[in-house]
């Protein structure tokens, strides 16, 4: 998939949530080099009942629950998924084809619901020396842009 093939796709998905009135509560960027972890962090706000882990192609691949083991779906992610005791997702030895948008469905204890959403670049390893890598700055700033836009961004490089 091309990256304006991407671009769209993600624009499509959030606007279809917006039309149906799904509450975006955020939105983190996370710039990882391949082989990294990353934790998918969820606010502390409001006793937790689950977490439903989706990709913006509608892929639920895993279930959290506060201080449960995660329950894992896509078969991809074996070995790969932890439950952090808050619901929240580490995720470790990320693959290029880990890269995408991912959503957290959360379902609180009172009955409301929430979400957050994550942009996750996954760029080369990083290379010895200090070279850099070909990741384009461009388009992480562009997913910023569109973080803000939706309300409240935050983007994190881990190197």
């Amino acid at each position: 998939m091309n990256d304006f093939s991407f671009r769209l796709m993600v624009l499509l998905h959030l606007q279809i949530g917006i039309l149906l009135d799904v509450c975006y509560a955020g939105v983190t960027n996370f710039t990882v080099p391949e082989g990294n972890n990353v934790t998918l962090q969820l606010d502390k706000e409001g006793q937790k009942r689950d977490i439903t882990w989706v990709t913006a192609g509608g892929n639920h691949f895993a279930t959290t629950k506060p201080n449960e083991d995660i329950v894992i779906r896509d078969t991809r992610y074996t070995g790969r998924l932890h439950a952090l005791k808050d619901g929240s997702l580490f995720m470790i030895q990320l693959k290029m084809e880990d890269q995408g948008m991912y959503r957290a469905n959360i379902r609180l204890v009172n009955g409301s619901t929430g979400g957050h959403n994550f942009n996750l670049f996954v760029t080369e390893p990083n290379p010895p020396n200090g070279a850099s890598s070909r990741h384009s700055s461009q388009y992480n700033l562009s997913w910023m842009f569109l973080g803000w836009l939706i309300g409240g961004a935050a983007h994190t490089v881990i190197r």
